[in-house]
């Protein structure tokens, strides 16, 4: 996993997916976000789901993550 190979902890990392594929992901990460998902799986793992066009979202989600 990248974030191991490069000695990132858990605590610093965001995760972006949108399928069951990236639940894994998810549980290794602090912040998950689940992203237009494909279906409901990731949806129960991700601590964020955001449903839009619109990929910025995604980034001030982040940011309103950060500063608390």
């Amino acid at each position: 996993m990248l974030q191991r190979r490069l000695g990132i902890e858990k605590e610093r990392t965001i995760s972006i997916g949108d399928s069951a594929g990236d639940i894994g992901m998810f549980q290794e990460s602090e912040l998950s976000i689940c992203f237009n998902p494909w279906d409901e799986k990731p949806v129960a793992v991700a601590k964020m789901t955001i449903r839009s066009r619109n990929l910025l979202d995604v980034l001030d989600a982040i940011k309103k993550q950060i500063m608390e």
